[in-house]
């Protein structure tokens, strides 16, 4: 069976199955449809659409927050290290480098989607090929946002029967973040190849 979208905000707020969403096209200036916004950003999945195993592809698993750790760990053995304000930071290496007025020029300042924020010091680097887009966050309390300025992935790893585990990246901080969130909430998705 496949993932169902299409709630309406009471629906979403109350669901315990699987289920994604589409950031509302009529919230971004230059993107005209759905199928635009999927394209560039992505689904935003409820937590239960990764408890139901359904997302990854065969030989292909939800990373849990050793994975998120193990991931940070080897940029900063690497010389990218997880600090707020470096430009040279964990969080911009795994950025895409695409953003509004990029200090790094040519075709990553854009204003085309999908891209980053402008910001005067942290942009993507993306030297590791992660590529990350800010695709924001479906709220379980009826609303979206920060869709150009936040990363947010689920993790595997339940933290009770209320909140899981995600990582996230800003277009503010060089740093990641690692915190809990609702499970209703709308978050991205990255699957891992199993080894």
């Amino acid at each position: 069976m496949l993932i169902p979208t299409g709630h309406s905000y009471s629906e979403w707020r109350n669901l315990t199955s699987g289920a994604y969403s589409i950031y509302p096209y009529t919230n971004i200036d230059g993107l005209n449809s759905d199928a635009e916004v999927l394209a560039a950003y992505g689904a935003l999945y409820n937590w239960y659409a990764v408890e139901s195993d359904k997302l990854c592809p065969v030989g292909w698993y939800m990373p849990g927050d050793t994975e998120w750790k193990q991931l940070v760990n080897y940029l900063g053995a690497h010389g990218y290290p997880n600090e707020w304000d470096n430009p040279k930071s964990a969080a911009n290496a795994l950025k895409s480098c695409k953003q509004v007025n990029s200090l790094l020029g040519g075709d990553c300042a854009t204003d085309d989607h999908p891209r980053w924020n402008s910001h005067n010091i942290i942009f993507g680097t993306d030297n590791f090929g992660f590529s990350a887009l800010p695709s924001g966050v479906r709220d379980y309390s009826d609303y979206f946002l920060d869709l150009g300025t936040s990363s947010y992935w689920w993790s595997r790893k339940e933290f009770d029967t209320k909140y899981s585990e995600n990582f996230s990246l800003s277009d503010e901080f060089g740093i990641t973040n690692y915190g809990m969130l609702d499970k209703r909430n709308g978050l991205s998705v990255r699957c891992i190849r199993i080894e």
